[in-house]
C-alpha cells in the first residue's frame, strides 16, 4: 500500500489513513498491529499530509501499550517514533503525554520494548526539545537507571548492546535538549535551578553519575562505558568547537577510570577483577577519545585540543602510580598518537612542548607498558620530520649511554675497609644496591625502547 501510494495519487492518502485507523480497533490483535504498522510506514513519506491524524494515532499507540505481546508494544513504539519524526509534535501538552507513556515503557520486562522506548525518547528530544525543560532530569535519571542494571540473561549480546546504545543516545539527546535555549524558555520549567543548564553542567552531571554508579561486576564496565560515550555524543550533538569544552569531556572520561573507594589499595581476588574491569573500560574509553579527536579535527581545533585536553595529563608528575593512573596514561597516550598523525604539519608548533614530557615518561614512569606507549608516541611526534627524528635519536642515544655506564658502575656488594665482606650485612647491602639500580634500569629500558622505535622510522 505504501509503494502504491508513492507511485500513484497521494490525494487518496487521508482516506486510506482513516480506514487504517478503523482497522486498529479490530478484534484480531494481528490486524490491529499490522494496521498501525502501515500507518507508521505511511508517516515516513507523508508525515505533513497525515499530521491531522497524529492525535488519533497517539491514542491507538497508548492502547497498544497494554497488549500482552512484546512485539505488539515494540511495533507501536516504532510507529510512535516515525510519527513524531516525520509529522512533528506541535504542542507541549502532547509531548508531555508522550513522555508519560514512555516513562511506563522504559522499565518494561521485554528488552525489545525497552530499546524501542529509548529510541522514541530520542526522537521526542529531537522534535520537541522544549519538553526537557520540565521533564529533562526525570528522563536522564530514567536512562541512567536502565544503564545501571545488568543485561538480562538469555539474550544475545548484540541485542543487549543495541539496547545500551539506544539508552546512551537518548541520554545524550536529553542532556543536549536540557542545555538548549528551548528548554530554558519552557513555561513549565521548574523554579528550582535545573541540574543541567549548559554544556559544562551537562558534562558535570555525567561525571557525577559515573561516581555514583555501579562499583563492581560487568555492569560496572557497561555503565561507565555507556556514560562516557554519552558525553562524546553530547559534544557531537551540540557541535562543540572549542578546546576548553572538549577538555571537560576528557576529564570526565578519565574519571571513569577511578576505582571505587572500596577497591583502592586492595590486593585481593576482587582487586584482580577490578583490574580486568579497568582494562575493559579503558578499551571503550580509547574508542571514545578517538571519536573526540575526530570531532576536534572536524571543528578545526585539534591543535588546541592536544594542548589543553591531552598534554596536561601527559605532563603530570607522579611520585606514586596506581592501576587507574596507569590506565589513564595509556588511554591519553593512544589518543595523542592518533592526534599527532591527524594534525599533520600543524603539529610542528607543538613538537617541543610534547617532546619533553614524553621523554620524562619514557625514562621515569614506573610502568613498562606506559613507557612503551610513550616511546611509540615519540615516534609519532618525529614522523614526517627528519630533523626532529635525528635530534630525538641523538638525545636518546646519549641518555642510554650515560645510564648504561651508571648501571655498570653501581657496586653490587658493600665491602669493609680491608676489602672483606662485612659479616651480617651482605643481604642488606645487596638489597640497597638492588633498589638503587631500579631507576637506572627503568630509564635504560625506556630510552633503549624509544631509540628502537625511532630507528624503525628510518625504514618506514
Amino acid at each position: 500500500l505504501d509503494s502504491v501510494l508513492k507511485l500513484g495519487d497521494s490525494s487518496t492518502l487521508p482516506n486510506y489513513a482513516s480506514r487504517l485507523l478503523k482497522l486498529t480497533g479490530d478484534k484480531v490483535n494481528d490486524t490491529k498491529v499490522a494496521a498501525l504498522d502501515v500507518l507508521g510506514q505511511l508517516m515516513v513519506g507523508n508525515g505533513r499530509v497525515l499530521e491531522a491524524f497524529c492525535n488519533d494515532i497517539y491514542v491507538v499507540i497508548a492502547k497498544h501499550m497494554k497488549m500482552n505481546e512484546a512485539s505488539a508494544r515494540s511495533s507501536a513504539l516504532q510507529c510512535l517514533s516515525k510519527t513524531m519524526t516525520y509529522a512533528g509534535v506541535r504542542h507541549l501538552s502532547t509531548a508531555n503525554n508522550v513522555w508519560k507513556m514512555l516513562q511506563k515503557m522504559i522499565p518494561d520486562k521485554a528488552l525489545t520494548v525497552r530499546t524501542t522506548a529509548a529510541q522514541a525518547l530520542s526522537a521526542l528530544m529531537i522534535v520537541c526539545p522544549i519538553s526537557a525543560g520540565a521533564n529533562g532530569e526525570a528522563m536522564a535519571l530514567a536512562c541512567l537507571k536502565t544503564l545501571a542494571t545488568e543485561d538480562p540473561p538469555g539474550h544475545l549480546s548484540s541485542h543487549c548492546s543495541e539496547s545500551r546504545f539506544a539508552f546512551t543516545t537518548a541520554l545524550a539527546r536529553v542532556l543536549a535538549a536540557m542545555a538548549s535555549p528551548a528548554a530554558a524558555a519552557s513555561p513549565e520549567r521548574p523554579k528550582k535551578k535545573p541540574a543541567v543548564t549548559d554544556f559544562a553542567s551537562a558534562v558535570d552531571f555525567l561525571e557525577q553519575a559515573i561516581s555514583k554508579g555501579p562499583a563492581t561486576g560487568a555492569v560496572f564496565v557497561g555503565f561507565r562505558s555507556s556514560v562516557c560515550l554519552a558525553a562524546v555524543l553530547l559534544a557531537e550533538e551540540q557541535g562543540v568547537s572549542d578546546a576548553a569544552s572538549l577538555a571537560l569531556v576528557v576529564r570526565a572520561l578519565l574519571n571513569a577510570l577511578d576505582l571505587p573507594a572500596s577497591a583502592k589499595g586492595s590486593r585481593s581476588a576482587a582487586a584482580a577483577g577490578d583490574d580486568e574491569n579497568l582494562i575493559q573500560v579503558s578499551r571503550h574509553l580509547s574508542s571514545a577519545m578517538q571519536r573526540l579527536s575526530r570531532l576536534a579535527e572536524a571543528e578545526g581545533c585539534l591543535i588546541d585540543f592536544i594542548e589543553q585536553g591531552l598534554m596536561p595529563v601527559v605532563s603530570a608528575q607522579f611520585n606514586e602510580t596506581s592501576r587507574s593512573t596507569d590506565m589513564r596514561m595509556l588511554v591519553v597516550l593512544e589518543a595523542l598518537c592518533s592526534a599527532c598523525v591527524a594534525s599533520g604539519e600543524g603539529f610542528r608548533s607543538l613538537e617541543t612542548k610534547v617532546q619533553k614530557p614524553l621523554l620524562h615518561l619514557v625514562g621515569n614512569y614506573p610502568n613498562t607498558t606506559v613507557q612503551l606507549h610513550a616511546a611509540y608516541c615519540l615516534r609519532c611526534v618525529a614522523h614526517g620530520s627528519p630533523p626532529q627524528l635525528f635530534a630525538l635519536m641523538s638525545v636518546l642515544l646519549n641518555l642510554s649511554t650515560v645510564q648504561n655506564a651508571e648501571v655498570l658502575g653501581t657496586p653490587l656488594r658493600q665491602r669493609a675497609a680491608n676489602g672483606q665482606m662485612t659479616a651480617g650485612t651482605s643481604a642488606g647491602a645487596a638489597a640497597v644496591a638492588q633498589d638503587s639500580l631500579q631507576p637506572l634500569l627503568r630509564g635504560l629500558f625506556g630510552h633503549c625502547a624509544a631509540l628502537a622505535a625511532l630507528s624503525g622510522e628510518l625504514y618506514s
